[in-house]
């Protein structure tokens, strides 16, 4: 029986060149899942188009909630109020490093990330799994608890915590150690934050009961590359030969390891690189902020690299096949 794949475009809904590329990738069968957010004006419309697309081409995608706590303004007129500790004075979410140092109202919290489901599910759209955005909540234990019973009361399928077996030189686990724990926070803030990663998996078993199921983990070495550099275009080629080189890796790790399924993560977005100061309006002009244009040379290159592989042959010589999350 084959290994099961789920790939996974985070972060649609809110910038059009990020929602085009998602949209390209689903429609030459690339993608099967995407993690959206629900708290952009625009949110619901996108995703209903998205699924409009796909259902004519005969394409599936199986859509999920990019739960935020950093990114744009609540669902909910109540987490706008500063005192719950989730937004600023201007009712917009605090930003990563300003959400570390502050006293949440859990209760709340969850209101708000129900909410956020709600969003879509209270408009048609079918929603299969949850991720969260920027791993604010997978940071602190008190505010992965209230994760963990979002997924239950829902009863929906949650990414996996257990990001493996590339741990090692994961560039994911990279940048969240590396640069949100450097940010502003206090030694004790990346004290606690790393001693909590180092448990988070026996967490998730005691508070899930086994009642939340995910893929057997997260594979992001797929996302960057890193640092946050402007990609010249004489090196492009070569960055989406080495990415591609990086999904056989990836593949070849999930064919000797134990786990029946994967879900593999990427970022994508379509067009060219090295225009920075267009990425920067491009995302000041959505009005809403939690999404660094920083980043978006290297999702240049990962949409390439998805769109040239033939990742159907390329699954069926390492024993796998992509799934949805219904197949879990």
């Amino acid at each position: 029986m084959s290994k099961k794949i789920i790939i996974n475009a985070d972060d649609f809904g809110v910038v059009p060149s990020v929602n085009d590329a998602i949209t390209d990738a689903v429609l030459a069968g690339k993608v099967n899942s995407t993690a959206a957010f629900s708290n952009y004006k625009d949110s619901v419309a996108n995703v209903k188009a998205l699924l409009q697309k796909a259902n004519t081409a005969g394409k599936r995608v199986d859509i999920g909630t990019h739960l935020t706590i950093s990114s744009g303004s609540p669902v909910l007129d109540e987490t706008k109020d500063p005192k719950f500790g989730l937004c600023d004075k201007n009712g917009r979410f605090k930003s990563f490093t300003e959400l570390s140092n502050a006293t949440i109202n859990t209760t709340v919290l969850r209101k708000e990330l129900l909410a956020q489901v709600e969003q879509f599910t209270s408009n048609g759209i079918p929603i299969k799994h949850l991720s969260c955005h920027h791993n604010t909540l997978t940071a602190f234990e008190k505010l992965f608890k209230v994760y963990v019973d979002v997924a239950q009361e829902t009863q929906l399928k949650m990414r996996s915590v257990a990001i493996e077996p590339s741990m090692k030189n994961n560039l994911y686990v990279k940048v969240f150690l590396g640069i949100k724990l450097r940010d502003n926070n206090t030694r004790d803030d990346m004290k606690e934050m790393r001693k909590f990663l180092n448990e988070i998996k026996t967490k998730f078993v005691e508070y899930s009961n086994n009642a939340v199921k995910t893929p057997g983990y997260l594979e992001s070495a797929h996302y960057g590359p890193l640092p946050m550099v402007a990609i010249r275009k004489t090196a492009f080629d070569k960055q989406i030969s080495d990415k591609k080189a990086e999904l056989k890796d990836i593949l070849s790790r999930f064919s000797q390891s134990s786990d029946g399924s994967m879900e593999l993560m990427v970022h994508l977005r379509k067009g060219d690189v090295s225009i920075w100061d267009r990425y920067e309006k491009e995302v000041q002009a959505t009005g809403y902020q939690g999404i660094d244009p920083k980043y978006f040379d290297s999702r240049v290159v990962e949409f390439q690299s998805l769109m040239q592989s033939d990742l159907k042959a390329l699954f069926s010589s390492y024993g796998s096949a992509m799934a949805s999350w219904d197949d879990l």
